[in-house]
């Protein structure tokens, strides 16, 4: 279920994206009161003219087109790019960041400006911004087993402190790879790098970057709008975040993404730090790794993390293999889902430093680690309602192994956590099959949830039944918080109340 933030400026961005308002920004030079559609075409070989005002006559320069776009007086809102792979050409913010060499290429990056939509795909015969077919690709240089060249460009896209950008600063349905940041004195964001920008980046994929941190994308100090992008095999070996890194009170809006096949010394899909708490929904993160949190590492971070799954994630040589929270870290997680993860400790999930996150209507199943298949606490102590613990265990899969280390915190409440190696206060059997034939723990079931991927589906059993509650509610340093029982379960239906039974984990069975 989105936050109304993320409505709002998810909304913005698609509106400018379609054309069907004026430019909020009015800084590409149109008129923001008439302003409708006023595109500039971009293909591999110039056309015609060449100057953009039709793809018969085509530029050739992303960046010119860009910069021409939003030229005070140009009456330009929009950039069409042919399918095709384009490259830096110059160095648009070189009078922001004093680093910049501009007699060395890999200094060159391209650069969004506010007011202006830029999109890719097209065709070349297209008449509106809705593209046909065809990938674009822009691209720092060659990328060979998934691995960017040593001499490839610092940044795809570079936007340092002083570009200001806002979320009328739009990329859509683009392919960003082949930046390499690593060991520059820029060091982060191979793919993108945003200090104090927060633009709109939509439809995009992130692969192949590889930096110091952030390889994918770096957020500095901002908080752009995320939508519907993969972060597919970016590597950052020596750093955090392989897919996606937030960084200083950045607290970007992400939706509809996937995380998939990033590596990283911390953070493999994404890492957290610096009072950082992104707005994450509908996400999955899939084959990450790292040393901790395979999926996710949040350092003194909290994000809100809702209908997201974690599966298959690795941090082999540490803690997390799902989520690793550390140094008050209080995350809330809500319906999602936790299975085949793996860790030397905490195999879905890793609390330490006094990080003490809200876990609601969520499943855990199918984790593996040498201490807390599950989850393991160190100095921690999350709060835990109506959620499933079961089929966990250890690595070499001797024993159950559900929750280890220290306790849940005494206030959570309606759980099922199978297995007798528990300490706590909260052991509820759970001994039944998931649904739809699945005959051990971890199987995903039958309904796909939102993001595409498959979700645990427990069989309708009696000891799943608890009564539905409005809400659970824990005592706080500021008096009673009350935590929510979502009425929507991780697949995007709606829970039933009839008989006012309610059922705990992330996939209520009687729906649809």
């Amino acid at each position: 279920m989105k936050k109304t933030p993320a409505y709002c400026l998810v909304l913005l961005s698609f509106c400018v994206v379609l054309g069907s308002c004026s430019n909020p920004a009015g800084g590409s030079g149109a008129d923001p009161a008439s302003s409708v559609f006023a595109p500039l075409y971009v293909a591999e070989a110039a056309a015609g003219t060449g100057d953009g005002s039709s793809w018969a006559n085509a530029m050739d320069d992303v960046q010119e087109a860009i910069d021409a776009a939003a030229k005070p007086g140009s009456g330009k809102t929009h950039v069409l790019i042919q399918a095709g792979t384009f490259y830096p050409e110059g160095y648009p913010n070189e009078e922001l960041d004093s680093l910049i060499v501009t007699t060395d290429d890999q200094y060159k990056h391209f650069s969004l400006r506010n007011g202006v939509t830029v999109i890719g795909g097209f065709l070349g015969d297209e008449e509106d911004d809705n593209p046909l077919g065809g990938t674009t690709t822009l691209s720092g240089g060659p990328v060979t087993n998934g691995i960017p060249g040593t001499s490839n460009v610092f940044h795809v896209f570079y936007h340092p402190t002083g570009t200001n950008l806002d979320n009328t600063a739009v990329l859509n349905n683009v392919t960003i790879t082949g930046g390499n940041s690593t060991g520059n004195t820029l060091y982060y964001g191979g793919g993108m790098y945003n200090a104090g920008s927060s633009p709109a980046i939509i439809n995009c994929t992130f692969s192949g970057n590889s930096s110091s941190g952030g390889s994918g994308m770096y957020n500095d100090g901002c908080s752009p709008v995320i939508e519907n992008c993969t972060f597919l095999g970016n590597s950052s070996t020596t750093g955090m975040g392989g897919g996606l890194r937030n960084s200083n009170d950045s607290n970007p809006i992400i939706t509809n993404c996937t995380f998939s096949g990033n590596t990283a010394s911390y953070g493999g899909g994404m890492y957290n730090s610096y009072n950082s708490n992104p707005t994450i929904t509908n996400c999955t993160f899939s084959g990450n790794k790292t040393g901790p949190g395979g999926g996710m590492c949040n350092v003194e971070s909290s994000p809100i993390i809702e209908n997201c799954t974690f599966v298959g994630n690795s941090a082999g040589g540490g803690q997390g293999g799902g989520i690793n929270n550390t140094s008050y870290s209080n995350s809330i997680i809500t319906n999602c889902t936790f299975s085949g993860n793996s860790a030397v400790s905490g195999g879905g999930m890793h609390n330490s430093g006094n990080s003490n996150p809200t876990i609601t209507n969520c499943t855990f199943s199918g984790n593996s680690a040498v201490s807390g298949g599950g989850m393991y606490n160190s100095t921690s102590s999350p709060k835990v309602f109506g959620s499933i613990f079961a089929g966990n265990h250890k690595s070499n899969g001797s024993s159950v192994s559900e929750i280890e280390g220290s306790s849940i915190d005494p206030a959570s409440k309606d759980n099922l956590i199978r297995g007798s190696n528990y300490s706590g206060t909260l052991i509820a059997l759970f001994d039944a099959t998931e649904g739809s034939g699945n005959t051990e723990h971890g199987v995903p079931g039958d309904t796909a949830g939102p993001t595409g991927t498959k979700t645990i589906k427990i069989k309708e059993i009696d000891a799943a039944r608890i009564t539905l509650p409005v809400n659970w509610s824990y005592t706080g340093d500021s008096g009673v918080v009350a935590v929510p029982m979502p009425n929507g379960d991780q697949r995007g239906y709606t829970r039933s109340k009839t008989g006012n039974i309610g059922y705990m984990g992330a996939a209520d069975p009687r729906v649809p």
